[in-house]
């Protein structure tokens, strides 16, 4: 039973229901993540730093390049909060390409585009590395943390019921919200309550 929750909790169950919500895999959640105080070195990697960066967050140069495709499938960088990595698209007088900064270009390049061309080819396969890299990604935990089961979302829930007299007629009344995955091809994809999935520790 999970008792107690945290904001990493949050943060990791908010990245979830987002990520399914645009019609993303389906993620099992996992408990107990653990709050930080301070920043882990080196932190979030920069555009301009090379595949080391990502190595020491226990990523693969595949994995990397799997990562990069399928969270710019969800969100992209903005100009207002990072001018100097990305440019105003809305200003028709800038033609300037920073290829220090162009990281998506030469991360996905860096293997020929072999792992691109393969998520091109096949969907089913993008939606199974993104799921799979999405929980490497949200549950990568510091030693000696260990995570809940798998909770799993009620497939059917009664809410607002209300059990009512009214004259000689007993009325009974309420909502019910039936909970439905869809995966990235639109078809159900659902991990089911004994799923297994790997802890990755740092």
């Amino acid at each position: 039973m999970l008792t107690g929750t945290t904001v990493a909790d949050v943060l990791t169950l908010a990245a979830i229901a987002a990520i399914e919500n645009c019609r993303g895999p389906s993620i099992p959640f996992c408990g107990r993540h653990i709050d930080v105080v301070a920043p882990n070195a080196p932190g979030v990697p920069q555009p301009q730093e090379d595949l080391a960066t990502f190595k020491w967050q226990e990523f693969s140069k595949t994995e990397m390049i799997g990562l990069l495709a399928c969270g710019h499938t969800f969100s992209s960088v903005a100009h207002p909060p990072f001018p100097n990595v990305m440019p105003n698209l809305n200003d028709t007088s800038n033609t300037h390409t920073n290829t220090t900064t162009n990281s998506d270009a030469w991360i996905f390049g860096s293997n020929r585009g072999k792992v691109m061309r393969r998520f091109a080819s096949s969907p089913a396969f993008f939606a199974s590395t993104c799921a799979s890299l999405f929980v490497h990604m949200l549950d990568t935990i510091p030693s000696g943390v260990v995570l809940s089961e798998v909770l799993m979302p009620l497939p059917v829930k009664l809410d607002m019921l209300q059990l009512m007299l009214d004259g000689d007629k007993l009325l009974f009344a309420g909502e019910v919200r039936v909970q439905e995955w869809l995966s990235m091809s639109g078809q159900y994809f659902c991990s089911g309550p004994n799923l297994e999935r790997p802890q990755t520790r740092v």
